[in-house]
């Protein structure tokens, strides 16, 4: 019994996949997750950006995490390894956004790299942003300081269509807050005697 059951789980599982496979050859523009981040389903179930469609890739989740509201836009998929077959069937290179966020940031720059080392030149026809997001904003400076994420930076760069960059769960905060209550009016500060702002901007990025 335990022989049939395992069989027909694998059948199941089988099914599921080409059922996954045949969404993903109609997406265009969508957004793919790499990695077990806590925060990535989130992410995909953000109904500010409900509209837009996702891919998780090796999310840990199973058939059981697919809510049948979500399943027309919203597809997980695992691969073990990031090779050449896997973007293709992740559909990377219809996509609009590659995200990377894994629970462990080693994971992630690592992960960044096979991207980089596994992408065919002739199959990128349209802009993909790619972006790596560390979990631990300590992370992102010690990759900087190693040459880590300049170098993965360099080697992405060599294509024409794809833009590279890295940020912190920290970072996006503060960027979504300024996206979503941004002051009506911005004024530059001119002398230490200017009356006080309620918001100060420091840098230019």
């Amino acid at each position: 019994a335990s022989l049939a059951t395992a069989v027909i789980q694998g059948m199941l599982n089988l099914f599921s996949d080409k059922i996954r496979l045949n969404r993903i050859k109609s997406y265009k523009e969508h957004i793919i997750i790499y990695g077990n981040s806590v925060n990535n389903l989130r992410l995909a179930k953000d109904p500010q950006v409900s509209a837009k469609r996702y891919v998780l890739v090796n999310a840990g989740l199973s058939d059981e995490n697919e809510d049948d509201d979500d399943s027309y836009r919203m597809l997980h998929m695992n691969v073990e390894q990031l090779n050449r077959q896997a973007l293709k069937k992740i559909g990377f290179y219809a996509s609009r956004y590659f995200i990377v966020s894994c629970e462990s940031d080693t994971r992630s720059l690592m992960v960044a790299r096979e991207l980089a080392l596994n992408i065919e030149a002739e199959e990128l026809v349209k802009p993909i942003d790619v972006i790596l997001v560390f979990n631990n904003p300590e992370w992102a400076e010690y990759g900087y300081e190693l040459g880590i994420t300049e170098q993965v930076k360099s080697e992405l760069s060599n294509h024409k269509y794809l833009k590279f960059r890295y940020l912190n769960y920290k970072d996006t905060a503060i960027r979504r807050i300024m996206h979503l209550h941004a002051p009506d009016i911005y004024s530059p500060v001119i002398s230490v005697a200017e009356a006080q702002k309620s918001i100060c901007i420091i840098g230019y990025n």
